[in-house]
């Protein structure tokens, strides 16, 4: 078996330890090799999501991720280490580790800037605004995810924009402004007939709406989307998934429960 192939089966297995001892092999690779360094980079990346939206293993993507980002480096390869910047950044914070959080959010708007890349700078700013979230600085978390907004509908991305709304509904539930995260749930409750969205977005909209139900004290509604919430997470248990959405997280927002 080659060091790819073994690989592969380490990364089916979630074994990360002994998968990146194997990927020591392949990072010292020539450049005549820069396919299986560009696949090796990508496992590794899929590894890290997998890890962390399926799993719960945030500690396990940061591996994965800084694991994925040396070959990027080694490769010069500017638009995935922005994008992976980013993303460990997104990690760090969940790690409470804020000020790295941040450091690792800059450096992918730098990136993306010197690239002229809207699209990334868009995701970037959303996942800031979690970021500050995670900090438990709401105003900012506001402004990151506004600026998101903006960009998005800019971009005509009606995906996107259901998700920068969905962040938005949550924050200000958080802040108890109750008319403004009412008239986005109205928004959103027309365009979610329309869209075809990942399953863990459709979690995130459910649970923001049973949060803010919740919050207004409308048990009726709260039954209701709490009964699409729990019917979607059993799909993901049915295929041995712990997902949960994004928001649900009491232990990262104790003082907002």
């Amino acid at each position: 078996m080659n060091a790819k192939s073994a690989f592969c089966l380490l990364f089916c297995c979630l074994n990360l330890v002994a998968a990146q001892l194997v990927a020591q092999q392949l990072r010292v690779l020539t450049p005549s090799k820069y396919k299986d360094i560009t696949e090796t980079a990508l496992d590794w990346q899929n590894l890290a999501f997998v890890a962390e939206a399926f799993r719960g293993d945030v500690a396990a993507a940061l591996s994965a991720t800084d694991s994925a980002l040396v070959l990027w480096e080694k490769l010069g390869e500017k638009p995935e280490i922005a994008n992976l910047s980013r993303y460990r950044g997104y990690l760090l914070a969940q790690l409470n580790r804020p000020k790295e959080a941040k450091a690792e959010m800059q450096r992918a708007l730098a990136l993306y800037q010197q690239q002229k890349a809207v699209y990334g700078l868009a995701i970037t700013h959303f996942d800031l605004g979690r970021v500050c979230l995670f900090a438990h600085e709401i105003d900012s978390a506001l402004y990151y995810t506004g600026i998101s907004l903006k960009s998005w509908q800019a971009q005509k991305q009606d995906s996107r924009i259901f998700l920068a709304k969905i962040q938005l509904i949550y924050l200000f539930t958080l802040q108890f402004n109750f008319p403004e995260a009412e008239r986005l749930q109205g928004e959103l409750a027309e365009a979610s007939q329309q869209l075809s969205l990942y399953r863990l977005w459709q979690l995130d909209y459910w649970f923001v709406n049973m949060f803010l139900s919740e919050k207004q004290q409308n048990w009726s509604a709260y039954e209701s989307y709490q009964q699409q919430y729990q019917s979607l997470i059993a799909e993901f248990a049915a295929e041995g998934s712990t997902v949960v959405s994004f928001y649900n997280r009491p232990q990262d927002f104790p003082a907002r429960y």
